[in-house]
């Protein structure tokens, strides 16, 4: 009988220990916090202006609207978001919405924005086509938040005027952009994946013509100028090397005028190829007007005579053909 009773009490033991330690469980694992839900967020954009295009400062200008449409009320989309490769961000209106059809959450800020610009200048001014991007990465890492581009509803107001510039189309993406580092942060030690979305503009020049005309006047005529040397007697020191070294301080002049409005770039550029034959040029006229002079003095008149008439020919047309290939290579 005490044997029978032993039994039935150690059963009945187990049987409370058990249920306590699963009543334990379940409040440990109901305490346990909830893994974040990946959200993914629509984004938009409809440029309104652009302006200020700045080859000097490698910078430009541009007036956007951008949307975000979502399903979790708790992500505030306006604050989830960052402007990048930015010189200057201000948010000049924005507005919250949210729509009770569907349980979709609007959200929209209208942005004015100075961006950095590399401009590749090598053939300005025959550069017919440029891009302009614009790019904006979330805040929260892809395990939480995930960007989708808005293609259908984004786009460019048509009525956008640039001097010298027309706005030929628009493309909107999104893609991952991962970084190789972990900020530091221990339990991340892959590094972390920001969603990114990438406004792109491409640009085609208008009046290039006009604008070579405007940038090297400056250069080609001093260089007319010069060639007339060629036909004034040897003698004439004064006017005979006074017309070469007058072109030679325009044409200088005329290259500071030019970088001061175009970026100094590391590679030589149309412009510094056009000066540097310029200037090359104006040398070889005072080359040769000093063997002239030199001739004269020695009798040989007609040997002088001769070398000028030769190199008028000669130095007119090595300028002008060097010149139509360095135009029809920037064209190209």
């Amino acid at each position: 009988m005490s044997y029978l009773f032993v039994w039935r009490a150690f059963l009945l033991s187990f049987a409370l220990s058990l249920s306590i330690g699963c009543s334990v469980a379940s409040a440990q694992e109901n305490n346990t916090p909830p893994i974040a839900q990946k959200d993914t967020c629509k984004v938009g954009v409809y440029i309104t202006s652009l302006y200020d295009l700045n080859f000097s400062e490698n910078a430009f200008s541009t007036v956007y609207w951008l949307w975000f449409t979502y399903t979790n009320d708790g992500l505030d989309a306006l604050k989830s978001f960052e402007v990048l490769n930015t010189k200057q961000v201000a948010t000049l209106a924005d507005t919250k919405l949210t729509r009770t059809e569907g349980a979709i959450n609007y959200a929209t800020a209208k942005m004015r924005i100075t961006a950095k610009k590399e401009w590749e200048l090598k053939n300005y001014p025959f550069d017919y086509r440029h891009t302009v991007v614009m790019n904006i990465e979330a805040t929260d890492d892809t395990s939480r938040l995930v960007f989708v581009a808005d293609t259908a509803n984004s786009g460019f107001n048509r009525n956008i005027t640039l001097n010298d510039w027309t706005v030929e189309s628009m493309q909107i993406q999104s893609h991952n952009a991962a970084y190789p580092t972990n900020f530091g942060d221990p339990t991340s030690p892959n590094g972390f994946g920001y969603s990114n979305c990438e406004f792109t503009l491409t640009i085609s020049r208008k009046g290039s013509w006009a604008i070579f005309y405007k940038m090297f006047a400056g250069a080609y005529i001093p260089f007319l100028i010069s060639m007339l040397v060629f036909w004034i007697n040897p003698n004439a020191v004064d006017p005979r090397f006074g017309l070469s070294v007058g072109a030679l301080f325009a044409v200088v002049a005329n290259k500071y005028v030019i970088e001061s409005s175009v970026k100094v770039s590391n590679s030589l550029t149309l412009a510094d190829n056009i000066h540097a034959v310029t200037f090359l040029c104006l040398f070889l006229t005072v080359l040769v007007s000093t063997i002239s002079l030199l001739w004269t003095q020695q009798g040989k008149e007609r040997e002088s005579q001769r070398l000028d008439r030769t190199s008028f020919w000669a130095i007119s047309g090595l300028y002008i053909l060097i010149n139509i290939v360095l135009i029809v290579r920037a064209q190209g």
